[in-house]
C-alpha cells in the first residue's frame, strides 16, 4: 500500500512537471516575425510629381523631377526597386527606369519618345525585370520588357498599339508578362506572354484588359482585369489558365491579385456603389469586401498583397470629401478594412499609392 501511494506521487510530480515545462514552451515560443510594409506611389509638389516610397509610413523622395513609382519589389536581403518614369531637365518625356535603394537606373536609350515601367520583379538569381511600353513614335507604343537593362520587344505590328501592365516571375525563372494591345478595328484585347509565347484571353466582341497577373505554387496563371460587357457595363474579373470568372456584373475594375497557399484568390480593386461612386474594394473567392472612407468620397485599390497568416493589404488612394469638388488623391493603404493614411496632409497637392509589398 505504501508502494502504491508512492508510485502515485512520483507520478503526479511527473505530471506536473511536464505540465510547467510544455507551458514555458508556449510562454517562450518564437514570435512571428514583424513584417515591413513597403509603399510605391508618388507625392504632388505645387509643379509636379515625384517617385516616392513609404516604408511603415516613414516616406523616401527618390527623384525631383517629374517622376512616378508605379511598381514595388523587394528582395530577400531587403533591396528595394521601384520602377517608374521620369522626365530629365523638364523635357516632358517619360523615361522608363527604376530606383535601386534610391540610385537611378535609366532603361530608355530613345531621348525624343515615351517609355514607362509598369511593373518590376527580381528574380531569386537576383536578375531584374521590367515590363512595360517603349513609343516607337508619338503615336504606336509597344508592349516590352527588359531584363538587367536588355530590351525585348513582344508585340511591334505598326497598326497596334500595346504595352505590359504587369511581370512576375516564377521560382523557376519562367516569365509571365500581362497586358493588353489594340487591333486595328480599335478593339482592346488581354493576353498574357510565357516566355515570349503569347496567349489570348479574351473574344473579340468588346474591349478587355489585364491589370495584374500572378502564378501560384502549382504554375496556375492568374490574370486580373475586367471586360466591357454586352450592355456597355466594365465588369471585374479574372482569368485561370484562360478560363473567366466575373466578380462582378456592375461597373467594376480589377487591378491587382494575389493568391495564397491554400489557392484563395484576392481580386483589389474599385466599383460604383450605389451613390455612383467607386469604392475601393476586394474580392476573396469570389465575395465582395468595400473599403469605405465615406459613401461618397472616391477610392481605389491599386495593389494587393496578402501575408502568412491571411492578413489583407491593400495600397491605393482615397479623395477627401468629394462632393467639395476635390481634385486630389491621397495616398493610403488598408490592412484588413482598417484605413491606413500615408500623405497625413489631407488638405494639400494629394499623393497616390500604386503598388505594395509586405517582407
Amino acid at each position: 500500500m505504501k508502494m502504491r501511494s508512492t508510485i502515485l506521487f512520483l507520478l503526479t510530480v511527473i505530471l506536473f512537471t511536464l505540465e510547467i515545462s510544455c507551458s514555458n514552451k508556449l510562454l517562450h515560443s518564437p514570435a512571428l516575425p514583424a513584417m515591413n510594409v513597403y509603399v510605391g506611389g508618388y507625392v504632388n509638389s505645387n509643379i509636379s510629381s515625384h517617385a516616392c516610397y513609404w516604408k511603415n509610413g516613414a516616406l523616401t523622395i527618390l527623384c525631383s523631377n517629374e517622376s512616378k513609382t508605379i511598381s514595388l519589389a523587394v528582395d530577400s536581403l531587403g533591396n528595394v526597386y521601384a520602377g517608374g518614369e521620369y522626365s530629365s531637365n523638364n523635357d516632358y518625356v517619360s523615361h522608363a527606369c527604376y530606383w535601386k535603394n534610391g540610385v537611378l537606373a535609366t532603361l530608355d536609350r530613345n531621348e525624343k519618345t515615351d517609355s514607362l515601367i509598369y511593373s518590376i520583379a527580381v528574380s531569386t538569381a537576383g536578375d531584374i525585370y521590367a515590363g512595360g511600353e517603349q513609343w516607337s513614335s508619338r503615336v504606336v507604343n509597344y508592349a516590352c520588357c527588359w531584363k538587367n537593362s536588355s530590351l525585348t520587344i513582344l508585340r511591334s505590328n505598326e497598326n497596334e498599339k500595346s504595352l505590359v501592365t504587369s511581370l512576375v516571375v516564377d521560382n523557376s525563372g519562367n516569365v509571365y508578362t500581362g497586358g493588353n494591345y489594340e487591333s486595328s478595328n480599335g478593339v482592346w484585347h488581354a493576353y498574357y506572354w510565357k516566355n515570349g509565347a503569347l496567349t489570348k484571353l479574351s473574344q473579340d466582341e468588346g474591349d478587355s484588359f489585364v491589370n495584374s497577373i500572378t502564378v501560384d505554387g502549382s504554375g496556375n496563371v492568374y490574370a486580373g482585369g475586367n471586360y466591357e460587357s454586352s450592355n456597355g457595363i466594365w465588369n471585374a474579373c479574372y482569368w485561370k489558365n484562360g478560363t473567366l470568372t466575373t466578380l462582378c456584373s456592375n461597373y467594376s475594375q480589377v487591378y491587382s491579385l494575389a493568391v495564397d497557399s491554400l489557392g484563395n484568390v484576392y481580386a483589389g480593386g474599385n466599383y460604383k456603389n450605389r451613390n455612383g461612386v467607386w469604392n475601393a474594394c476586394y474580392w476573396k473567392n469570389g465575395i465582395l469586401s468595400a473599403f469605405r472612407t465615406g459613401d461618397d468620397d472616391e477610392s481605389c485599390i491599386n495593389s494587393l498583397a496578402v501575408d502568412s497568416l491571411g492578413n489583407v493589404y491593400a495600397a491605393g488612394y482615397y479623395v477627401n470629401n468629394l462632393d467639395s469638388k476635390s481634385e486630389y488623391y491621397y495616398a493610403c493603404y488598408w490592412k484588413n478594412e482598417v484605413l491606413i493614411k500615408l500623405d497625413i496632409d489631407d488638405s494639400g497637392t494629394g499623393s497616390e499609392a500604386d503598388s505594395i509589398v509586405i517582407k
